[in-house]
């Protein structure tokens, strides 16, 4: 089909304007402590609890799951501290 092949190549897109943004962010430090307040150094520091976190809310129980853990498609935001930036900036 057409259309959802159009519909696919726009998130595909979205997700690569997306990633250079973050990935632009994370490069400079004036620009980590506009989006999250933080600079650089505190958010490499929050990194680990953030992970924890981020993993203990990915756990549910057998019943709430339509797919095998890790399964469905593979997230945009690769890294945590792709994740940590983008949480301030996306929501």
């Amino acid at each position: 089909d057409l259309l959802g092949n159009r519909g696919k190549i726009k998130d595909n897109i979205k997700a690569i304007k997306l990633m250079l943004n973050v990935e632009r962010i994370l490069k400079q430090d004036r620009l980590v402590r506009a989006t999250t307040g933080l600079n650089i150094k505190a958010l490499k520091a929050l990194e680990p609890s953030f992970k924890a976190a981020y993993e203990q809310s990915l756990i549910k129980s057998e019943k709430e799951r339509k797919r095998q853990q890790g399964g469905g498609r593979k997230p945009t935001l690769r890294t945590m501290l792709d994740k940590m930036v983008y949480r301030p900036v996306g929501k």
